[in-house]
């Protein structure tokens, strides 16, 4: 089943942990978001044994390098990884058998049509000993970077290696991890190994407008989907032990307000998220949005809407309020 998950633990005084979601297969009840494949005549999906619960195996590998990969371009884990601003990508490996002693890193293969770049795990060990059971392991992508980032290499490209990686990142057609250094050439092995949760992890929401005099940033970390009823808005820095609260609407304002910019604007669409709440101690507020959420005129957030939230909060003898964010929810 194609399941969404926090893809970072909220941390009140820290913004930059908000604001993302992470897209995760599970390969249960047989889903396959991706076309994950060995390449082995011998792939199959047991229902249990994973981590937790569906993996996807294979029995029966002779090669000189696992080599799990995608085979749909369309899925959710390839497209535009640049404008998604996809953060990070990640899977949980075990290793059943082999016949060798190895020592491999992991790598990070994308493709775009003949032209590829890739990138090492970091961990000399990273794939798993069959002493190991599942492991996780996961790369963080700079998906903004407009030349090829620290760490990265090209393995087949133009030999300008800043367009390579450009024209990799903007259109990710399949999604590979290598054991070992895709350069080299290894002993063939038989291999009895598993991989489960592939896992790509991307911005939620789209940052707009302008915050007012204490630079506070509204965030999100669950997801876009109405189906998954699991969005938490999030804003900090705020003024300490500070009242105020979240609204959202369906347009977009840029009108002075307090100390600040109203961002959202008001009509009969527009919601307060109350009751109130209070930054305390750590100075940021945090609430939990209820999909599909009712708003005073009766419609609703349903899937292929957009919206905007905007967080207001007491400021000295006045008050202020953050930037904006677009959502743009999906089924």
């Amino acid at each position: 089943m194609f399941r969404t998950l926090l893809a970072l633990v909220f941390i009140a005084s820290s913004a930059t942990l908000a604001n993302a979601q992470s897209f995760t297969e599970s390969f249960d009840g047989g889903s396959n978001e991706g076309g994950w494949t060995w390449n082995s005549p011998c792939d199959l999906i047991p229902s249990s044994g994973g981590n937790p619960g569906a993996y996807l195996g294979q029995s029966c590998l002779d090669t000189y390098a696992c080599q799990p990969h995608t085979t749909n371009p369309g899925s959710a884990f390839c497209g535009d990884w640049q404008a998604r601003s996809v953060s990070g990508f990640g899977v949980d490996l075990i290793t059943h058998s082999t016949q060798f002693i190895f020592q491999r890193e992991l790598h990070l293969i994308l493709f775009n049509g003949s032209t590829s770049v890739y990138v090492g795990h970091g961990e000399a060990d990273g794939v798993p000993q069959v002493t190991d059971g599942w492991k996780s392991l996961d790369f963080v992508i700079d998906s903004q970077s407009s030349i090829l980032p620290p760490g990265w290499s090209v393995f087949a490209g133009s030999g300008n290696d800043d367009a390579d990686w450009l024209a990799v990142i903007s259109n990710v057609t399949e999604v590979r991890f290598f054991y070992g250094d895709p350069t080299y050439f290894f002993i063939f092995d038989q291999w009895f190994t598993g991989m489960d949760n592939p896992r790509i992890t991307t911005k939620l929401g789209t940052n707009y407008c302008q915050s007012g005099p204490n630079g506070a940033l509204m965030s999100a970390s669950g997801s876009a989907s109405v189906s998954d009823d699991d969005l938490t808005l999030h804003c900090d820095p705020i003024p300490n032990n500070t009242f105020g609260l979240f609204y959202f609407g369906n347009g977009t304002a840029n009108a002075p307000l307090g100390n600040g910019f109203r961002c959202v604007s008001v009509n009969s669409a527009t919601t307060r998220l109350g009751p109130p709440q209070n930054s305390g101690s750590s100075g940021a507020f945090i609430r939990v949005v209820d999909l599909p959420a009712p708003t005073p005129s009766g419609s609703v957030i349903n899937p292929g809407s957009t919206w905007y939230f905007q967080a207001w909060f007491r400021d000295g003898s006045s008050s202020d309020l953050s930037d904006g964010l677009q959502i743009d929810f999906t089924p």
